[in-house]
């Protein structure tokens, strides 16, 4: 993983996701579309077509905080989505990148996290295909 931030900041079209994912994957934010300009219809149908050019698939879950739920997330990279501490708490989610379901990294500029660091989703990439996986 290597941080990258993001550069619009608003929530219309902000990129936080992009430079999530950039970051998980380690690319150059410009190698990686902003989901948010297609639009919240069209954002799920995007980001499955980016991830499928790598053999993956994302996988959205929403994992309790206890034990079982520290398994699921062993060893694993996510993007943690929950609300954002500078909008109105209602609609405005932030993405964060975690680690073991833990924040990570913020792509924020003052990194300020997600309001009362509560993630609602975790966004898992899931190999597509097992049989193609090196270790």
């Amino acid at each position: 993983m290597i941080p990258v931030n993001q550069t619009i900041t608003n929530f219309r079209n902000g990129n936080c996701i992009q430079a999530c994912v950039a970051s998980i994957f380690e690319l150059e934010l410009n190698e990686v579309p902003n989901f948010m300009e297609y639009g919240i219809d069209r954002f799920d149908m995007i980001i499955i077509e980016f991830c499928n050019r790598f053999g993956l698939y994302p996988m959205d879950l929403e994992i309790k905080d206890n034990e079982k739920g520290k398994n699921i997330l062993k060893g694993l990279y996510s993007i943690g989505i929950g609300l954002s501490p500078r909008g109105n708490l209602e609609d405005q989610h932030h993405g964060v990148v975690c680690y073991e379901g833990k924040i990570i990294h913020d792509p924020f500029e003052n990194m300020v996290g997600l309001y009362n660091n509560k993630i609602l989703i975790h966004t898992l990439f899931i190999v597509k295909d097992p049989s193609l996986w090196k270790f």
